[in-house]
């Protein structure tokens, strides 16, 4: 059985990290691309704190662009720390398999929200019922 920790070891390695996808993470004989998607996020995470940034710092967005699919088993991951800032920082992450690039990724780090949401407040649509009262008027499409 393999187990997504597994999954998400990454190895440093010269240009980035390695890792050896197992089988199971597969649809028919491709990697799962949410699988390479987790893969891709620990590898940019680990190159961000190998470049001395924060710990509490996390993968929030990933935009990938899919070029392939990679077979299980080893997988290059070149990263390339593009911006360490003070709330996000960014990672860009190619995963590679021989001589072909299969998924080119950005990858957006920062600390997770915690605690009350900061940015919400009631609005009118908010205090509407999900479904109309019975005499709210019925539309006629003539």
């Amino acid at each position: 059985m393999a187990l997504f920790a597994d999954l998400v070891s990454v190895a440093k390695a010269p240009g980035g990290y390695t890792a050896d996808i197992d089988p199971t993470w597969s649809v028919g004989n491709k990697v799962h691309g949410g699988a390479l998607l987790a893969v891709i996020a620990s590898a940019a995470q680990a190159a961000y704190l190998d470049d001395g940034g924060d710990p509490e710092v996390t993968p929030v967005v990933i935009s990938a662009e899919y070029l392939g699919a990679p077979d299980p088993g080893h997988v290059e991951l070149r990263t390339d720390v593009r911006k360490r800032g003070r709330t996000t920082s960014f990672v860009n992450v190619e995963a590679v398999q021989g001589d072909r690039v299969y998924v080119q990724a950005a990858v957006t780090l920062a600390q997770r929200d915690e605690g009350d949401e900061r940015y919400a407040e009631p609005l009118p649509i908010d205090a509407m019922p999900p479904t109309p009262p019975a005499h709210a008027l019925a539309w006629d499409p003539e």
